[in-house]
């Protein structure tokens, strides 16, 4: 959600909004990583997301093994785009200088090496993330836009 103020032709402040505008490479900050069996793997911290994914290229690469599960589980996007989980893998991983052993699901449609960090691993870790500038702790970055007001350093 982006949240920019502009001033019409009257003088009037007005607010425009922006919703998904953002790409997952503007996402992907590039110095955000863990490290995986001493592979160095840019990773998306995703406020929106509610527990850990990775994609099936990475998990080849690698080397990790699957793990069936006993019944699919549905998930949503942020588009409310529905998709099934039906495996997971158990990854061991540092960031910043903290080993962590975590379930990470498998994403069924993704063709790129990609992993997400969602709220669950956010919380248990207490990891501080950097929406604008200011290192904050954060549930979602809605909360962070709606508590801030105004956003003109929000980039588009």
């Amino acid at each position: 959600l982006i949240r920019k103020e502009y001033t019409t032709k009257d003088g009037k402040s007005k607010f425009e909004k922006q919703v998904n505008a953002i790409t997952q490479e503007d996402l992907l900050n590039k110095d955000t990583y863990i490290y995986v069996s001493n592979m160095k793997i840019n990773c998306l911290l995703d406020t929106g997301a509610i527990d850990n994914y990775i994609t099936k290229k990475l998990i080849s690469k690698i080397g990790l093994v699957t793990i069936t599960l006993k019944s699919p589980i549905e998930r949503k996007t942020c588009l409310n785009e529905t998709f099934w989980i039906q495996k997971k893998v158990v990854m061991n991983f540092t960031f910043k200088g903290k080993e962590y052993k975590e379930v990470m699901y498998v994403l069924p449609r993704r063709q790129d090496e990609m992993i997400i960090l969602g709220k669950t691993w956010l919380k248990k870790s207490e990891c501080e993330i950097d929406p604008v500038d200011n290192i904050e702790d954060i549930e979602t970055l809605i909360n962070i836009l709606c508590q801030k007001g105004k956003r003109e350093d929000i980039q588009e």
